[in-house]
């Protein structure tokens, strides 16, 4: 059985200039596509993806949260 993908940590957004604007409670942000903000949104990020560490280290990744990395 495969895995559906990354789930994704708590995260705001809101629309601006076109792409969604992901903010989380550590201070961190991501601008998104809309098919990346379906993917991350519905537990969908593929692992592997050429972000994906990218959002692990700024929190947006629930299996990948490192609280002592983020609480710096």
């Amino acid at each position: 059985m495969t895995s559906p993908g990354r789930r994704a940590a708590f995260f705001y957004f809101r629309r601006v200039a076109g792409r969604l604007l992901a903010t989380n409670d550590w201070g961190h942000h991501a601008f998104l596509d809309d098919a990346e903000f379906e993917a991350l949104s519905c537990g969908r990020w593929p692992e592997g993806s050429p972000r994906e560490a990218e959002l692990a280290e700024k929190g947006f990744l629930r299996d990948r949260l490192d609280f002592g990395g983020l609480a710096r």
